[in-house]
């Protein structure tokens, strides 16, 4: 039996004192009922107890400062059985787990004090998928709105949400690539029967690594540019052959050499001479500079033989990572554009591969880490994608040809991936580098969302992709 100062016999409500804390309280006694407390829209700032001020009075019992890891102040009129498994179908069969932030805050503020408790010692943004290629896994998701369920349908059922037609569209992700040997595999691929989609691909990066060479102008002083790019973010990797195409006329008369002093013999350096091999005349159409990278390959600088500062600040530094190619390809029909990326093995990367067709004939691709582009196309021009409403299979795909374009797949994709996106939109910057390391809510552009936060445990249903807060 609970002592007597645990038990209603020994609370006085109505006493002198009691009477006389709150006739004589500087604080505003309200003259509301239960009806005018019980508001129908709680999400508004005009009713939200969240952004209520001064003396509003009560709106939610999530306002009282009570301690509801006690049973003892939660179950007057019910067991302690009752009130969880009543928290918990309220929450698991009603929280808007594809609801907007607007959504979510109205669920919110409608639950009890004690039910809010029970929601915040959910796990949240935990797990993350794991791809094994031995098993052949893969998600298909159907682009038809209520496919499996009608009455989970949100507007016309049948609807294509995924299918971005003549929109500019982004697909977001944090992946990892496994540190095995990678076989061409692809991260996600969207593409019709009539050839037209889009995909993202990952290989192993060929052991020999063509660059291109051109002389053009920096800040007024003429630099080398590799693969369009000065200074290069270009890092040397045991085992691969580099191969530095001068053939262009900026090259004439400006041989490439390379030293592991920054200005080379301009500046007290000698040449590097260890594995490289020069051939032809700069300028010419079959000039190259071959480098052939070992385990000892020091920190190489770029410069040119007669001329003093065309290598700028540029280097070439060996890694120890072991990279994959990830490739961000456009197909309609025989036409294509792909833009490729190498990513250290082994570690995650959040990536946004970006479609952009807001200029008039001249839309290009760009793969983007946080807001920092990290690569890009030059301008094309295509009709729209269409895909019409085939499926989105993420971990796997079609081998693909288009054109002189042929990725030939060798299995399901290997490693891990979290916080897959699809946006029907062009996002600022500053937004696609704030929510990659952040949950996102529904709204119209995001079309399509899988936090990959698994619940632990065994289910019967392992074909369907469980996925919570």
């Amino acid at each position: 039996m609970s002592r007597r100062s645990h038990t209603f016999d020994n609370i006085k409500f109505f006493t002198k004192k009691a009477l006389r804390k709150y006739s004589h309280s500087t604080s505003t006694l309200l003259n509301k009922t239960q009806r005018d407390l019980t508001v129908v829209n709680v999400n508004e700032d005009d009713f939200s107890f969240r952004r209520k001020e001064g003396n509003s009075g009560i709106i939610s019992t999530q306002q009282l400062p009570l301690d509801n890891s006690s049973f003892f102040n939660n179950t007057f009129f019910g067991s302690a059985e009752v009130k969880v498994n009543v928290a918990f179908d309220k929450i698991v069969n009603n929280y808007p787990f594809d609801g907007s932030y607007a959504d979510v805050e109205s669920f919110e503020d409608k639950l009890s004090s004690f039910e809010k408790y029970v929601l915040d010692k959910f796990p949240k943004s935990t797990g993350f998928l794991n791809l094994d290629s031995s098993n052949k896994q893969h998600i298909v998701v159907k682009d038809s709105s209520g496919f499996l369920n009608a009455n989970l349908a949100k507007g016309s059922i049948g609807e294509a949400f995924i299918d971005p037609k003549d929109q500019s569209f982004s697909v977001e992700c944090h992946f990892r690539v496994t540190e095995d040997l990678n076989q061409n595999s692809f991260l996600f691929y969207n593409v019709s029967s009539n050839n037209v989609g889009f995909f993202a691909a990952c290989s192993e990066d060929s052991l020999i690594k063509n660059i291109s060479v051109k002389v053009s102008s920096y800040a007024a002083s003429d630099r080398f540019f590799f693969d369009d790019t000065y200074p290069p973010s270009i890092s040397f990797i045991d085992g691969r052959t580099y191969v530095f195409d001068v053939s262009d006329n900026s090259n004439s008369n400006k041989p490439l050499r390379f030293s592991t002093t920054l200005n080379g013999t301009h500046d007290s350096g000698v040449e590097y001479n260890t594995g490289v091999t020069a051939t032809g005349t700069p300028g010419e159409a079959g000039a190259t500079v071959q480098v052939v990278v070992s385990s000892i390959t020091p920190k190489l600088y770029p410069y040119c033989s007669l001329q003093a500062t065309l290598g700028g600040t540029s280097q070439f530094s060996l890694t120890d990572s072991q990279v994959s190619k990830i490739t961000f390809g456009i197909i309609s029909g025989s036409n294509h554009k792909e833009v490729d990326y190498l990513v250290p093995k082994g570690e995650w990367r959040n990536f946004s591969f970006v479609y952009d067709r807001s200029g008039l004939n001249q839309h290009f691709m760009k793969i983007m880490s946080g807001s920092e582009v990290i690569q890009s196309s030059s301008f094309f021009s295509l009709d729209g994608l269409g895909t019409a409403g085939s499926n989105l299979v993420i971990g796997d795909g079609e081998s693909l040809t288009a054109g002189n374009y042929s990725f030939i797949k060798d299995s399901t994709f290997d490693g891990c991936l979290d916080e897959f996106r699809v946006f029907h939109n062009l996002r600022p910057n500053s937004e696609i580098s704030y929510y990659s390391k952040r949950n996102i809510f529904a709204h119209d552009n995001l079309r399509l969302s899988f936090r990959f936060n698994e619940a632990s445990g065994d289910h019967k249903n392992n074909d369907i992709v469980l996925d919570h807060c």
